[in-house]
Order: structure tokens, then sequence, then C-alpha cells
């Protein structure tokens, strides 16, 4: 037969791939899976506690990696870059109806207690500062 593909894997890919799974394989899924969980749950009440309001209202259908945020009343977008200018970047809305008023946190993979308390100072004083101006 003849070989009909002339290209070569990204090896930093499969490198990468090999690297995630592994990290997975030691945490161990069950585990992993809870921990998202527990993140989750933490950042929820901190957003909360900052009177910010999460788009999916039940619950039972939030996700364990990544949290759709509204802006809050009176702000936009512009949001984003002054929390970038405090060190955290966080990601707009993607979905077309609401791409212009929400922002996205993260909370998967290699996530830890640490970077969400981090990442909620900096929310909280970022919204603080913002007030004052």
């Amino acid at each position: 037969g003849q070989f009909g593909y002339v290209q070569s894997p990204a090896g930093n890919i499969v490198a990468g791939l090999h690297e995630g799974l592994r990290l997975i394989l030691a945490e161990g899924i069950g585990p992993r899976v809870a921990r998202h969980e527990r993140l989750r749950k933490e950042l929820h009440a901190g957003l909360e506690k900052l009177g910010l309001e999460i788009l999916v209202k039940d619950v039972a259908y939030r996700s364990n990696g990544v949290t759709v945020i509204l802006y809050p009343e009176g702000r936009d977008g512009s949001l984003l870059g002054a929390l970038q200018a405090n060190g955290l970047v966080l990601p707009g809305g993607t979905h077309p109806d609401y791409a212009a008023k929400t922002f996205r946190i993260g909370h998967f993979g290699n996530v830890t207690p640490e970077d969400i308390s981090t990442t909620l100072s900096v929310l909280e004083q970022t919204l603080k500062a913002s007030k004052a101006a």
C-alpha cells in the first residue's frame, strides 16, 4: 500500500497530552472531580459575597470547570482591562447573546484553592477601586 500521510504530528501537543494524562492519573479521577467541585463551590461562594451574579442560576447545571459571570451594573468589558492591570487575566464571554455582558473564570486542571482566593481578592480590590474612582 501507499503511505498517504506526509506530515509530522506536533510533538509538543503529544508531549502535553502525555503530561496532562499523567497528572490526572496520578491524582485519580475521583479525587480530581471532587477537587474541581470544591473549587467551584469556593469560587461561587466568593462571587456571591462580592455581589457578582453567575449567569447559570440553577446550581445543578453549573460547571465544575468554568463559570460565566455577568458584569456588575454599569460595568462592561473595561473591567477586564482593570483586572489585567492588577495581574488577573480573565477572558470575556463568548456566547453571541451574552458576550458583551459576561466574563469567565476557569477553575479546572491544576487550579488550587490559593488560585481561587487570589482571583477573588483581585476581583474585590479592582471592583472597590473602580467604585472609588
